[in-house]
């Protein structure tokens, strides 16, 4: 039984080899074909550049937030137990929007569909917590509005280019 498993093992290990010389073959064939002119890079840099900057202001966003909702926690009477709730929906946005600028940046560099579809996936929730802040909270500031409104503008630039460079990709894999 040792030696059955160790062959298995060792067969397991060839494959795992091979996928990683074919991917880099891949990789090295569409290098080639790029340096000789053949193929262009399909990468999108429009998207690139609203990933880039969104990921500064998320993180501004998330800061701020945290400041109002320290601020509306202490000033404001809220309804019981609604602001663990109201403040679990911003940090759910900094989680989602950390992963989805991630898969977004993988997924235009490497100029895979895979990342740019999970992307694009992940716009849904992220837009559905900033709607909520805009509008379902129990406290509402004029700040939170533009905020609001600023990461929904962000959001739904990159949803709009992220499905053009999806369609690049997939002219490409044809």
């Amino acid at each position: 039984e040792e030696i059955e498993a160790a062959r298995e093992e060792g067969t397991r290990a060839a494959g795992e080899k091979q996928r990683r010389e074919a991917y880099a073959g891949n990789c090295w064939a569409v290098r080639r074909e790029m340096d000789a002119g053949v193929a262009k890079p399909q990468s999108s840099l429009p998207l690139q550049i609203f990933i880039y900057f969104d990921g500064y202001w998320s993180a501004l966003y998330f800061a701020i937030e945290v400041l109002l909702f320290t601020y509306k926690g202490v000033v404001l009477r809220y309804p019981p137990s609604t602001w663990p709730g109201e403040f679990t929906m911003v940090v759910l946005f900094a989680v989602f929007q950390k992963i989805r600028l991630y898969l977004g940046t993988a997924g235009n560099k490497t100029e895979q569909l895979g990342g740019i579809l999970w992307f694009v996936l992940l716009t849904i929730p992220v837009v559905l917590i900033l709607m909520y802040l805009l509008e379902f909270q129990v406290y509402v500031l004029r700040f939170e509005v533009f905020l609001a409104i600023t990461g929904i503008c962000f959001v739904g630039v990159e949803f709009f280019l992220a499905l053009i460079a999806a369609c690049f990709f997939t002219r490409r894999a044809v």
